[in-house]
């Protein structure tokens, strides 16, 4: 029958074998690694929009100390970016 093997006694052995067992660990080392990186990643603020947020708000205040826009414009877009004051 397909998938009936035997090992060298001529015992039949339907178990996994040490490679399959070291195989089947790896693969499980491997994705737990991954799920951990992804986790970190996110927590970082991979993907926040919190972040580019912050940095919209830091250009506009380097705009304001540099004189390029004035405090009543830099109010305005505060405002449009969600900032408030």
């Amino acid at each position: 029958m397909i998938g009936d093997f035997v090992n060298r006694s001529g015992d039949h052995d339907d178990g996994w074998s040490s490679a399959d067992t070291v195989g089947a660990i790896s693969l499980g080392v491997v994705l737990l690694l991954l799920i951990g990186a992804t986790a970190a990643y996110l927590r970082r603020g991979g993907l926040s929009s919190r972040r580019s947020a912050n940095a919209a708000v830091d250009i506009l205040d380097r705009r304001l100390a540099s004189g390029e826009i004035d405090s009543g414009e830099y109010q305005r877009l505060r405002a449009a970016l969600g900032g408030g004051q």
